[in-house]
């Protein structure tokens, strides 16, 4: 199935909490029509009661494809009309002049550095996109079988080649350490456990400590969220301070709704520098040699991390580990979209404003564009990366082969309307021109109305 579907609310909170519970109900018999003279968000009807009525935001989509449970109907159609931001906004942004009205310092050094950063929809240049469905050899995909037996494969090639890096291969032992355990955490709804992940080889140990949330309260297993998180994170400091404080990892409310839920701390995996490298899991696993060009980045370390924590998941009888997500925000947004690429044990990827080399199209050259997310965070990416660009050639893909990857397990990108930095319209659009991968696995499972 593939929807096209408008959220109620943009915040990162309700955002996470509404894309996977509509991820649990896809198991329930859906009926999805689109006025094919309407844009989406005007026009989506859905059988269950609980779905009647939704509130208009024409900026938050997402793509649910979920073939495991069989709909009676269903379409996709591009909106004639998608949204843009107001020139007033696109105005401030591109003269680099915040809220306050005074000048972005970053931007200002950005534009020198990388050339100047478009925030005006109309200054976006013409660009045509390479379609997914078309093989290396410019012959058609025609099934769900040769996109995943060879499409597939060849599109993975090209993002660990110029983007993301290539992860070695290497023999190691992963265990797992209980730090502490909490067994009446929010009143007794949920176990907390404060645990560490720890990779050997040989006699060399590299490890990073995660903390998990299971509920008490359910007698059958779960599903469960595995969030890449910006701060430390630890039983504590999810107890003691409201959700609203951490809204963009909302323990509670997860727990309420009988999910599990872990994280880590992403620079506990790799830290987000220079020095990166050496205390991090490459630098580990690369024992002091000098890695290849095309060796895998810090976005593909960290991605590797979320797959640890879902190691640990399969170890506990209480967790349904068929319908685990992966979710981030930012840079780990896009961490989380190749984690999902990387690893197709998650079944919902949730990326939230990642933007540039994540859901955005990258041939779109607005907000902050692929040049400058390179030139400031080359740790983040292979190093053949910025060959094409040196070479004033395009990328062999975009974005929305990177969402068409993830097909047909579930999708779900969210764009804040005010942050052009991250393109929200090039993340949109990444979906939509994902849509045709989807619709692929959809035949013989759903019809078009």
């Amino acid at each position: 199935m593939i929807l096209l579907y408008p959220m109620q609310d943009s915040d990162s909170e309700n955002t996470l909490l509404r894309a996977e519970f509509h991820s649990s109900v896809a198991k329930r018999k859906l009926e999805v029509q689109l006025d094919p003279q309407s844009p989406p968000h005007t026009n989506v009807k859905m059988s269950h009661d609980k779905f009647s009525k939704i509130q208009k935001l024409p900026i938050l989509f997402c793509i649910l494809a979920v073939l495991l449970f069989k709909t009676q109907s269903c379409a996709a159609q591009h909106p004639e009309e998608p949204w843009i931001a107001s020139s007033e906004l696109a105005e401030r942004w591109n003269r680099h002049i915040n809220r306050e009205g005074k000048t972005i310092e970053y931007f200002e050094r950005m534009s020198k550095l990388y050339g100047p950063l478009n925030f005006v929809e109309s200054k976006v240049p013409e660009y045509s996109l390479p379609d997914p469905l078309i093989f290396d050899d410019a012959t058609p995909v025609t099934s769900a079988d040769e996109w995943y037996n060879k499409r597939q494969p060849e599109l993975m090639n090209a993002f660990r080649t110029y983007m993301y890096g290539r992860r070695p291969k290497f023999h190691y032992t992963l265990r797992f350490e209980k730090e502490e355990e909490l067994t009446d955490a929010f009143n007794g709804a949920a176990t907390a456990r404060n645990m560490k992940a720890i990779v050997s080889i040989g006699d060399r140990e590299f490890s990073f400590p995660f903390v998990v949330f299971i509920p008490n309260k359910v007698d059958k297993p779960v599903p469960a969220v595995v969030h890449i998180k910006f701060w430390h994170v630890s039983i504590e400091n999810n107890i003691d301070e409201p959700d609203e404080t951490y809204s963009i990892w909302p323990v509670k409310k997860l727990i309420e709704r009988d999910y599990a839920t872990e994280s880590f701390f992403y620079e506990n995996v790799e830290p987000d520098n220079k020095e990166g490298f050496v205390k991090g899991i490459r630098g580990f696993l690369a024992e002091s040699k000098t890695p290849p060009q095309d060796a895998w980045g810090s976005l593909s370390a960290w991605a590797w991390g979320a797959s640890r924590v879902l190691d640990y998941l399969e170890s506990l009888d209480s967790v349904d580990t068929s319908r685990t997500a992966v979710s981030g925000h930012s840079r780990l947004g896009t961490a989380a979209l190749w984690a999902a690429c990387e690893d197709n044990r998650f079944a919902v990827v949730y990326s939230n404003c990642s933007g540039s080399t994540g859901a955005a199209i990258t041939r779109r050259q607005f907000g902050l564009h692929a040049r400058l997310s390179f030139g400031e965070f080359p740790l983040w990416y292979s190093s053949v990366f910025f060959d094409p660009f040196l070479q004033g050639q395009e990328l062999p893909f975009d974005q929305h082969e990177l969402i068409a990857l993830i097909a047909p397990r579930g999708v779900y990108v969210s764009s804040a309307d005010r942050d052009l930095a991250a393109d929200p319209k090039g993340e949109y659009t990444s979906l939509v021109e994902a849509a045709p991968v989807f619709r692929l696995f959809a035949k013989g499972m759903c019809r078009r109305t």
